[in-house]
């Protein structure tokens, strides 16, 4: 195949995939999971397996994430996934081609440093830029101002950005994250099913993807629900497993985070508390662009829950005035690749780079000067 050469890479590496294409392209040309197997047993140490032949034969392998709680864990393990996406996926010649990677908000030091240093001295990139995954959502769907909710696999985040810049004081972590609502729903099935109890992490996973909602009155739901509401989900084995209330029972942990453990508000009083935070003349801005983003963010009803509850919590800080207008575009969950491609398309991208010749007179520090 011919090797790509002269386009910017824009690479989007999250906790649960990977996702990687060209500046100028409408979506990613690679998503692939962010794991790495070795073999148990140590023999063949070399034997490495990546993505999704790494679930096919996890078995008899050793599954590491590359990344965790939004933050790259394991540099080691991250260069080889790279380094396959790379040569292997986008048949590029780095040496030839400007690399954009998006960053969660906010990110490391030594994180930040260690992107721009494998860049350069592992890649040899001409260029590099390091974005905000949360500027970069908003971009994607074509604002430069609001309250980017990110829910991945990972914590759930609440950034405020202005101006395409994100408000570091005011960002907050939510301690509940996409694999909490999969192990909400396994919990469930294996108190209803004796079969669950066999179940993989991966097949409860899918169920979740393609069954779970949102209820808009959680209470009313669980009076109200009946057969006709129910699912029937094929296992692997050709058994069939019925998904009743679990279906929005496990998306309710994401609004109140007391259902599974966790002593903390809810995810609607996180982003009001955010809003009221902030200066009087930016309320607005942020309360009527409340834009969801990440592969969590599909949940059917979750937009219009949130809106609703958003509002009411805004009400009761005494902020009647502002309306809370959630945003959930039909691409949320390709929101950060999709504005790194816009980003690395414009005609200012090659001025906000770092080159090869910045990074060999200032080294990695330099990143905290350029990349914001």
């Amino acid at each position: 195949m011919e090797t790509a050469s002269h386009q910017t890479v824009v690479l989007d590496h999250g906790t649960y995939n990977i996702k990687a294409g060209f500046a100028g392209q409408d979506e990613p040309s690679v998503v692939m999971k962010s794991l790495v197997g070795r073999p148990i047993d140590g023999t063949n140490s070399s034997d490495v397996y990546l993505g999704e032949e790494a679930i096919a034969k996890k078995k008899m392998l050793k599954l590491r994430r590359t990344v965790e709680w939004k933050t790259l864990i394991n540099w080691t393990d991250t260069e080889i996934l790279w380094q396959h996406v790379f040569d292997k996926e986008l048949h590029s010649d780095m040496s030839e081609c400007p690399l954009l990677m998006s960053e969660p908000s906010p990110n490391t030091k030594y994180n930040r440093e260690k992107s721009v240093q494998v860049a350069f001295e592992t890649f040899n990139v001409p260029a590099f830029y390091l974005a905000s995954a949360a500027s970069l959502a908003l971009q994607g769907a074509g604002l430069r101002t609001g309250l980017v909710v990110d829910l991945g696999e990972g914590p759930v985040s609440v950034v405020p950005v202005y101006e395409s810049h994100f408000m570091e004081w005011s960002v907050f972590r939510y301690q509940v994250c996409g694999a909490d609502l999969t192990q909400a729903l396994m919990t469930l099935l294996t108190k209803k099913e004796a079969t669950a109890q066999k179940m993989e992490w991966e097949v409860v996973r899918d169920m979740k993807e393609k069954y779970a909602y949102v209820a808009q009155d959680f209470e009313k739901e669980m009076q109200t629900f009946d057969v006709e509401h129910e699912k029937q989900y094929s296992l692997p084995s050709g058994e069939a497993l019925t998904l009743g209330k679990e279906r929005f029972q496990c998306a309710e942990t994401l609004l109140k985070p007391g259902l599974v453990g966790y002593e903390m508000p809810g995810l609607a009083e996180h982003i009001s508390f955010t809003i009221a935070r902030c200066d009087a003349t930016l309320k607005q801005d942020f309360a009527g662009n409340i834009l969801l983003t990440g592969g969590g963010a599909l949940l059917p009803g979750l937009k219009e829950r949130l809106e609703h509850d958003v509002q009411a919590q805004l009400n009761g800080r005494g902020l009647d005035h502002l309306k809370a207008e959630v945003l959930a575009p039909p691409d949320r969950d390709l929101l950060v690749w999709k504005g790194g491609s816009v980003l690395a398309s414009s005609h200012a991208f090659t001025h906000m780079c770092i080159t090869i010749e910045d990074y060999n007179e200032y080294g990695p520090t330099l990143v905290h000067r350029k990349c914001f």
